[in-house]
């Protein structure tokens, strides 16, 4: 291939990588999930889905403020996309072929996941047995959804904020914030704030597991992240039962 055929992709390419890093193109690509979690979740009887861990503390924040409607966690996941894409000034519009490409990429960077996290799959998926397997699909896109929004999105963009302004440099500022941050997510999943017992191999791996989910968001954004999620969770249960 000549350098003058290869330039026509080369373009596509870094406009796939511009484009879908955008808040315009996360709230596209993971929008048909928050709708599933939602109306599913109201058809399923939320069983099993209104322990997620990420999904309360957004209902008790909420609650500290003002009226807690049904809704309020899937309004914050859309409000803080929509107002994150009006400050970026961002066009409301995006190439077709940048949402499919969104998934393929996700379903790629779960690998590094599976590599990383059977040990967290076979402890933590056995605490969620009992559920019946669409509550557990279910909880799976939930998680995903949420946990994102919170640990990466609300916490580490709000810790490297803080820390920048107290002095710190952006990349000490960002390294500091993603670290804390993944301690953040691993920790909640413990009692009291979570269901699971104390587990130092757990702990350390899910750890990890953030940090990668947090280099994944800070390096490609909130929709990428989210899918990469909830991809590596349903296809993690999906495993555990058909191994079951």
């Amino acid at each position: 291939m000549s350098a003058q055929s290869a330039i026509p992709w080369q373009r596509l390419f870094r406009r796939y990588l511009r484009e879908s890093s955008r808040p315009f193109a996360s709230l596209l690509v993971c929008l048909p999930l928050l709708l599933l979690y939602e109306v599913g979740g109201r058809l399923l009887g939320r069983e099993g889905t209104t322990s997620l861990i990420a999904e309360r503390l957004l209902i008790e924040l909420v609650a500290l403020v003002g009226p807690l409607l049904r809704w309020t966690p899937a309004l914050l996941w859309v409000a803080t996309l929509v107002i994150w894409h009006i400050r970026r000034r961002d066009r409301s519009r995006t190439p077709g072929f940048v949402p499919l490409g969104m998934l393929g990429e996700s379903l790629l960077l779960t690998i590094p996941l599976f590599v990383l996290g059977g040990f967290v799959t076979q402890m933590a998926l056995a605490q969620g047995a009992p559920l019946g397997l669409d509550s557990r699909l279910l909880g799976a896109v939930g998680a995903g959804l949420y946990e994102e929004l919170i640990f990466r999105c609300y916490l580490l963009l709000g810790l490297a904020a803080l820390l920048k302004a107290l002095g710190l440099t952006e990349t000490p500022a960002g390294l500091i914030a993603l670290l804390l941050a993944a301690v953040a997510f691993s920790a909640c999943h413990l009692q009291p704030i979570g269901g699971e017992a104390w587990n130092a191999s757990l702990f350390t791996v899910r750890t990890v597991g953030g940090l990668y989910l947090g280099f994944v968001f800070w390096n490609r954004g909130l929709g990428i992240a989210t899918c990469t999620h909830v991809i590596f969770d349903v296809l993690s249960i999906l495993g555990s039962a058909t191994a079951g």
